[in-house]
């Protein structure tokens, strides 16, 4: 049930709704208003909607079970119709409006120590030429989460640098009639916004979100979408969401201040691209080809029983008649230890699919591995996906995927390493420890997994394998954060 359609007053006293691109309707709110702000995120949290407009967000965020919001919009006839639709559902001490800038807002906040659980800014930063110093405000407000939903560079460069572009003419509403302020402002990539963040002590622990399709809608937020004209372009927009961590990514300023020694460099590469220490990222090259198994074994809780129950899941769902036919695909296969246990208990249509032909070359069955990122265009009797996907940005569209090339019957399982809590991050450190894992290989590892690894949580893996087709998912295996799910296509 989308709420809006209940509700119809946030979006028919919205002027957006008359846009022609990124066009305000009952879906393409939901759809926005559920990635940024998901009720598991939310419930039983403080919510602040800088730039609220209509307050669609504070009445999503209420009827999803957060203990209150709060709103702060600029211009009077979005304030004045907020103040209205919200007034009509919620009792006054669930909500309150401030109609003022979000600086003036901000720096009252700070000064009289005001904070909130979830943040979102949506709609709003590009207005701002001194967007660095509104995000440094809004972390000290944030006590828990922050979410970004502001405009994209014309082109994401294919360097890992903070392009931040000050550009005329860029256009945010004006609340009376179809017509919109323009002036200078400012846009930037996702990697400036993660270096901004991460010096107020917020990190990125997710892929960019990107809210579901909505037909006969323009869409904003995914790569290679065709517009009205016809042409695929890149994303004009995208949505990010940061959590509050007590370490903060240190400025040039910082290192200058504090004299950290280890922040020095020689004079002949001063002046050259340095890479931080941080930006060590993960690959799967021959050095950990060369010692998979091992990782493997001492850094993924049940390892070789969720392959085991993989192999006890075909036995129960593939007829033994058909035990040599039915084709079967390893997704992320590495070293080939799945598929070779598959087809030495008969399962000898089983093949496997990974990126890396370091990994490829080292495979028990190198010729039954197949390279590349996307599944062959066949279909299967079963899908096994194991602590690959959290890899990889387009989760939906991947599972979506896997989905379409199920035969009717067909198993998908999939684990991934999900969102941990302290408490049980605390855990997974300990097992790796008792596994004889070396504590600064466990920090470097981490390190370097920072932006490699897209962790999301339970519930949102359950909730997008439903929504591309799966009716029955079930969790078959748990521990320390890694889940097992599986999946049946009807």
């Amino acid at each position: 049930m989308n709420i809006f359609d209940q509700a119809p007053e946030f979006i028919e006293l919205d002027n957006r709704k008359n846009r022609t691109q990124n066009t305000v309707t009952s879906e393409s709110m939901y759809n926005k208003l559920e990635v940024s702000w998901p009720e598991w995120l939310i419930k039983d949290g403080t919510v602040l909607d800088l730039g609220s407009c209509l307050g669609a967000a504070g009445h999503y965020a209420l009827t999803y079970g957060a203990t209150h919001y709060t709103g702060v919009e600029i211009q009077q006839t979005y304030y004045n119709n907020s103040s209205f639709a919200l007034s009509k559902y919620w009792p006054s001490d669930k909500f309150t409006l401030a109609n003022e800038s979000l600086e003036d807002f901000l720096d009252r906040a700070i000064a009289n120590n005001v904070q909130y659980d979830h943040v979102l800014v949506a709609g709003v930063l590009y207005a701002f030429i001194n967007f660095m110093s509104v995000l440094e405000k809004i972390t000290k407000v944030a006590r828990k989460s922050v979410v970004i939903d502001t405009l994209w560079i014309p082109k994401e460069p294919i360097n890992n640098n903070g392009i931040i572009i000050i550009k005329p003419k860029i256009h945010i509403n004006y609340a009376d009639g179809d017509q919109a302020f323009a002036g200078w402002a400012s846009a930037f990539n996702i990697r400036a916004a993660d270096i901004i963040m991460q010096n107020n002590y917020f990190y990125r622990t997710e892929d960019r979100l990107v809210p579901r399709l909505v037909n006969g809608i323009t869409d904003v937020y995914s790569d290679s979408v065709v517009d009205n004209g016809g042409m695929k372009r890149f994303a004009a927009k995208y949505i990010v969401r940061y959590y509050r961590k007590d370490v903060k990514t240190p400025s040039l300023q910082d290192q200058i201040k504090t004299a950290d020694q280890s922040a020095l460099v020689p004079f002949q590469t001063a002046f050259e691209v340095i890479a931080d220490a941080t930006e060590k990222s993960w690959k799967f090259d021959g050095a950990v080809a060369d010692r998979f198994q091992q990782e493997a074994t001492q850094h993924i809780p049940d390892y070789k029983r969720v392959i085991d129950m993989c192999l006890d899941i075909a036995d129960s769902v593939i007829r033994p008649e058909l035990k040599e036919t039915a084709p079967i695909i390893d997704f992320g296969s590495a070293l080939g230890f799945t598929v070779d246990k598959f087809i030495s208990n008969g399962y000898t249509n089983t093949w496997g699919l990974d990126n890396s032909p370091e990994m490829i070359a080292k495979s028990l069955h190198p010729s039954k591995i197949i390279l590349g990122d996307k599944l062959p265009d066949e279909k299967y009797s079963m899908i096994l996906v194991n602590w690959t996907l959290h890899f990889i940005v387009d989760k939906v569209g991947y599972m979506q995927d896997f989905y379409n090339k199920l035969n009717l019957g067909g198993t998908l399982v999939l684990s991934d390493k999900t969102i941990q809590s302290q408490v049980v991050k605390e855990l997974y450190y300990q097992f790796k420890l008792d596994n004889g894992v070396d504590p600064k290989y466990i920090k470097e590892k981490e390190d370097s997994l920072v932006r490699i690894m897209k962790s999301m949580p339970v519930e949102w893996y359950v909730d997008q394998l439903r929504n591309v087709g799966f009716t029955r998912i079930e969790i078959i295996n748990s521990r320390y954060g890694f889940v097992t799910f599986m999946c049946r296509k009807a």
